[in-house]
């Protein structure tokens, strides 16, 4: 029992791939928000409508980029976190 046990929650170091997951703990409105900067098309910072701290956390997390002028853009992570994000739609 031990062994099968240990063979997955422990399997060896070359069979599986390890990928990054951001959390986004905010409320549904903000993810819906959230989502929609993350589509990919050019945003300026205040129509996200999102607050600077939301913002910088998305930077930080790697799923926006910020210029110099206050444009957003998604990263190739965050437009696949929107596509995670679709159960937002409703």
């Amino acid at each position: 029992m031990k062994e099968e046990f240990d063979q997955v929650m422990y399997p060896p170091l070359g069979d599986y791939t390890v990928i990054k997951i951001p959390i986004i703990p905010y409320p549904l409105t903000v993810l819906r928000r959230v989502r929609r900067t993350l589509t990919g098309e050019k945003l300026e910072k205040h129509a996200a409508n999102l607050p600077d701290e939301v913002l910088n956390g998305l930077q930080a997390s790697g799923l926006i980029r910020i210029t110099s002028k206050g444009t957003v853009y998604a990263t190739d992570l965050g437009r696949k976190v929107y596509d995670l994000l679709k159960w937002l739609e409703s």
